[in-house]
């Protein structure tokens, strides 16, 4: 879940953190410390792309992405 004051993000779906050239995936070693480093940043850009329903960028040059696929969605599911 990602809190930005008043307003919170449930995310369902396998994320990706792309920092300095780096990229980690949510269940990798490094995504929680990735994640715990945003906090404080100001998001500067919310987009998406084909391969990604969110990408929000972080003032420092820092991307939290969550996938579209199938495969990443982790959440519940209808019947």
């Amino acid at each position: 879940q990602l809190v930005f004051q008043a307003d919170r993000f449930s995310i369902y779906s396998l994320a990706e953190i792309e920092a300095h050239g780096a990229k980690v995936a949510q269940g990798q070693s490094g995504f929680c410390d990735a994640v715990f480093a945003l906090i404080g940043q100001r998001v500067v850009e919310v987009s998406q792309s084909p391969s990604h329903v969110l990408v929000l960028s972080f003032e420092k040059g820092t991307q939290f992405s969550v996938r579209t696929d199938v495969e990443a969605f982790t959440g519940p599911r209808g019947i």
